[in-house]
């Protein structure tokens, strides 16, 4: 009983050892190193970041920049005029447009970074959610409801709330479910 598998004719059969050696170690290089460990570092990526995530960002950026520089007239151009935010600890008091753009310009943001952005477009509308890091006063999650109108994007609601807090509940969310890894 022969333990050689069949192969079609004029296929090679025997490759010299010099040959598979060089063969197996380009696989190993082009593999990596962690890969046959099952090493967390060679199975991680960078994230992708999406045209439509990368637009949503430059657009909560210029928010955070018009802010700081305190320039009303480039806040006011991002905003819809029925503008409204919403915070988590008082969700029945919104606080309009005008109040919101004044506090923008008294109390401009502490830094913070955008992460974990999600862009979800539904045609005339974008509900862009994201964790701003920020270097006092801890962590937000926010909501933002984008709006299309004529050849740009205007912001129309905020919702923003405490982020990180595993003190509560919220229904249909498992806090024990980790980390999704997703492209952004």
């Amino acid at each position: 009983m022969s333990s050689e598998i069949p192969q079609p004719p004029g296929f090679a059969t025997t490759l010299s050892r010099p040959v598979a050696g060089m063969l197996l170690l380009t696989a190993a290089l082009l593999v990596g190193p962690g890969a046959a460990r099952g090493d967390d570092a060679a199975q991680s990526r960078i994230p992708v970041v999406t045209r439509l995530v990368q637009r949503f960002l430059d657009f909560e950026n210029r928010l955070v920049e018009a802010a700081r520089a305190k320039d009303a007239a480039a806040l006011q151009g991002l905003l819809s005029d029925d503008f409204e935010l919403r915070a988590g600890p008082a969700p029945g008091v919104p606080t309009p447009r005008e109040a919101w753009l004044r506090r923008q310009l008294v109390d401009s943001p502490d830094t913070y970074g955008i992460e974990q952005m999600a862009v979800h477009d539904l045609g005339n509308f974008a509900v862009v959610s994201f964790c701003g890091r920020r270097k006092v006063g801890g962590n937000l999650f926010f909501v933002d409801v984008w709006v299309s109108a004529a050849d740009t994007w205007k912001l129309s609601i905020r919702y923003a709330a405490p982020a990180g807090d595993l003190r509560y509940s919220i229904p249909g969310w498992d806090k024990q479910q980790g980390t999704l890894k997703k492209r952004y």
